[in-house]
């Protein structure tokens, strides 16, 4: 069948948009319109990325609707937390979460309001489906900072390439 992608944004809760965008939930932003004009979520993983550290990262449509509808300083830069996971400047761990892998990257994007972005990926041994990105977001030098006292590096390039 014929399938049409879509970007639209999310209903107020409890003000429907009329049929059949009545059925649009909050905080999800893509969609598939089928063949017979039925508006449904896009569901399941849309790439998957491959982490010096995570190995095996799945990216999903659910986290980048995150990303998207939280974090509208990423939201034409999905490419660049691809990127960030792909291929990092350092992947660090929190003291508090090791089941959370920061992978760090510094960009040249003028898109971006931060010269780093940070993409958050769990990769608990307890998760069946296997590492996923959780969020991603743009970090000043002081938010990096931060994110460097409360976290252990557990992988660094050994000379970092210039971004694309």
């Amino acid at each position: 069948s014929r399938m049409s992608w879509v970007r639209i944004p999310s209903p107020a809760p409890g003000r429907p948009q009329g049929a059949p965008l009545s059925s649009l939930r909050r905080g999800v932003s893509l969609y598939v319109i089928r063949s017979d004009h039925r508006v449904r979520p896009v569901r399941g993983t849309f790439r998957v990325l491959t982490s010096p550290v995570s190995g095996n990262v799945r990216l999903t449509y659910q986290g980048i609707n995150h990303i998207v509808e939280e974090h509208d300083d990423l939201r034409d830069a999905i490419d660049t937390v691809i990127l960030t996971v792909n291929d990092p400047d350092e992947v660090r761990r929190r003291s508090s979460d090791p089941s959370k892998a920061l992978h760090i990257r510094r960009v040249d994007n003028p898109r971006l309001g931060a010269p780093t972005v940070s993409v958050v990926v769990i990769d608990s041994a307890t998760i069946s489906s296997g590492p996923f990105v959780v969020t991603a977001h743009s970090a000043g030098e002081q938010t990096l900072r931060r994110l460097r006292r409360r976290s252990e590096m557990v992988w660094q390039r050994e000379t970092t390439p210039r971004s694309p």
